[in-house]
């Protein structure tokens, strides 16, 4: 049964396509520049946010837990094994599926692009400052695990001022308190997602460590419900590199998180492309390190310019407000 504050979050998911139209605007930014005006208009949305924007955000942060449950009733019945992606009736998870992508987006990076991402805003923002809370996925259908992290969601720049005010768990942490925790969570095979809500202003994005058993982005992507938009690159592995009797081979398999590794007919791994979101996660396994980063020819539509996720990118001077 349903209960009522679902019920209002499909209410609003229905409704978006009115105000996403204004809300979403791809950032493509090629040289400093660009990054700067871009840096520039989330700064003024972040400092001078009008009093029903801000209201607005903290209803959708007090929502969210009821915007993923109704996200995991969608995965259960309108994915690919789900009634309604059967004939014509695959019309409506198509257009939920729409409907989110215009409103927010969720990009899939490597560990080292989110590290340079944090220390450029560090040196841009007095206060990029993040805060540590439980994974919102867990929190929603209440599944928490007793072998991977729980508290894997962090919120960074003006959300990191939101959270904790509604959920009193986020605690506020440094910027190399959560580096460190990226290359812990690297290392037990979760995907680091950044997910954004876009504005004309600007975006706010939160960074989360997502394991599919839970996570809803990934699990609509498996099922074909929601696109998680892949990293700049994805992986392959070197055939020549890669050892058939290797130990490691299960771990290999196993730590991808989108199911695109696979033994082939000589016993190596292989990655379907396709699948592949370019996580990165699966690098540190191999111990001949055959697995490597290839650029992704396919452009898509971000909230991160991609000069803000390589070290030491042209920020401009420091915001004291």
């Amino acid at each position: 049964m349903l209960d009522v504050l679902t019920l209002i979050a499909m209410g609003i998911v229905l409704l978006l396509p009115l105000w996403g139209h204004n809300l979403t605007r791809p950032h493509v930014h090629d040289d400093a520049a660009e990054l700067n005006e871009h840096l520039g208009l989330v700064s003024n949305y972040m400092l001078r946010m009008p009093w029903p924007v801000k209201m607005f955000r903290y209803f959708l942060a007090f929502m969210e837990p009821y915007f993923l449950r109704l996200g995991e009733m969608a995965v259960r019945h309108f994915g690919r094994r789900g009634f309604f992606f059967r004939g014509p009736l695959k019309i409506i998870p198509l257009l939920l599926g729409w409907v989110a992508k215009q409103f927010f987006t969720s990009e899939v990076y490597t560990c080292e692009e989110v590290e340079h991402l944090l220390r450029n805003l560090r040196r841009k923002y007095r206060f990029t400052i993040a805060t540590q809370g439980i994974c919102p996925c867990r929190k929603a259908l209440g599944k928490y695990s007793t072998v991977l992290p729980n508290a894997t969601d962090f919120q960074i720049l003006a959300d990191s001022r939101i959270y904790p005010k509604i959920y009193n768990e986020y605690r506020e942490v440094p910027v190399e308190f959560v580096i460190k925790k990226l290359r812990d969570y690297d290392l037990k095979g979760l995907v680091h997602t950044v997910f954004g809500i876009c504005g004309v202003e600007g975006s706010e994005v939160a960074i989360c460590n997502c394991s599919a058993t839970v996570c809803f982005p990934l699990r609509a992507a498996i099922v074909g419900l929601f696109p998680v938009t892949p990293g700049y690159t994805f992986v392959k592995v070197e055939a020549s590199q890669c050892d058939p009797d290797c130990p490691q081979k299960a771990w290999c398999l196993k730590i991808c998180q989108m199911r695109a590794r696979q033994i082939g007919q000589d016993g190596r791994v292989m990655v379907n492309a396709m699948k592949c979101i370019g996580c990165g996660v699966c690098r540190p396994v191999c111990p001949n390190n055959a697995n490597t980063l290839v650029e992704r020819g396919k452009k898509y539509r971000r909230i991160l310019p991609r000069i803000l996720l390589e070290p030491n990118a042209p920020v401009g001077p420091r915001i004291l407000e």
